[in-house]
């Protein structure tokens, strides 16, 4: 089982960015400052993952906005964990995020991580 205490991960805030700034702040090298470019490698629900190669010095970056556990990005975990112990519905909340272009996990993914990881939770 995920230990979301032991990270933090759960306390920690979230915010929602649109591609556009991301890609913006990551194409500043962290090393030399020049320009990167900035290549979207992953995206998985609300889990995404960018590699960067600066034009100037060539260092590379691999940047993800979530930590990943057993091939499982905690994000989209902690986001399903949150809607079913919350009571929501999975169809309105996936509309919801659709309305607004959120990146959420799908119906699918939902109901395998539910399943898989959830249910013995919510049932204690």
């Amino acid at each position: 089982m995920l230990n979301f205490q032991r990270e933090k991960l759960v306390d920690e805030s979230k915010v929602i960015v649109s591609h556009h700034k991301l890609k913006e702040l990551l194409a500043a090298c962290c090393m030399c400052g020049g320009v990167s470019s900035v290549e979207l490698r992953q995206l998985h629900g609300a889990y995404v993952r960018y590699i960067t190669r600066c034009l100037t010095c060539g260092h590379c970056r691999d940047w993800a906005n979530s930590d990943v556990v057993r091939r499982i990005p905690l994000i989209n975990l902690m986001l399903i964990a949150v809607m079913l112990f919350a009571g929501c519905l999975p169809t309105k909340t996936i509309r919801m995020m659709s309305l607004l272009n959120v990146k959420y996990p799908k119906k699918d993914t939902f109901i395998r991580y539910q399943k898989n990881y959830l249910h013995g939770v919510s049932c204690i």
